[in-house]
């Protein structure tokens, strides 16, 4: 049924092994995620953001990676359409953002030059449509001790927009 609805409205599709494996792979996928969520199994990247006038960095994406007991490092691509359909993300989304805004305010307070880097942390679909992400986000902004104006968030690829938010103080 998923599989005919991922194809489109009105669509079909017959029964096979593979639709049968695809199935209990989602569902394995969707229990291994539930533990990661649980056991903080993942791990944030930083991608710089480069000025690019003058070649510095001015600023970090936090870009999250998934330590899988089994398969190792994964990519979002592997995981992150599952999070998203299981609810899990909102949960994945809130992690990244506390680790990221922790990490960035522990590098400005200890690399001379990081003092006003800024912070880029993307957030799904899913999360966009929850009412409480921006206290989300000032909580995780505030408990950090980040400065607002060096914080920004966006939803990436087809997750409904590439505009980056400025956060602002409430």
């Amino acid at each position: 049924m998923y599989a005919a609805k991922a194809s489109g409205k009105g669509r079909w599709r017959v029964f096979s092994p593979d639709l049968g494996t695809t199935v209990l792979t989602s569902g394995s996928l969707r229990a291994e995620l539930q533990h990661a969520v649980e056991d903080k199994g993942f791990v944030v990247h930083y991608q710089p953001v480069m000025n690019i006038g003058d070649g510095s960095i001015s600023g970090v994406e936090a870009l999250v990676r998934w330590n899988h007991p089994q398969r190792g490092l994964l990519p979002p691509s592997e995981f992150l359409d599952e999070a998203e359909e299981s609810g899990h993300v909102v949960h994945i989304d809130r992690w990244v953002l506390r680790e990221a805004c922790r990490q960035v305010r522990a590098w400005q307070t200890t690399i001379p030059w990081a003092e006003h880097l800024s912070v880029h942390v993307n957030l799904s679909a899913r999360d966009l449509q929850h009412e409480d992400l921006a206290d989300a986000i000032g909580e995780a902004v505030r408990g950090s001790g980040l400065a607002p104006a060096t914080s920004s968030s966006r939803s990436p690829r087809r997750r409904w927009c590439m505009t980056p938010m400025p956060l602002r103080p409430s």
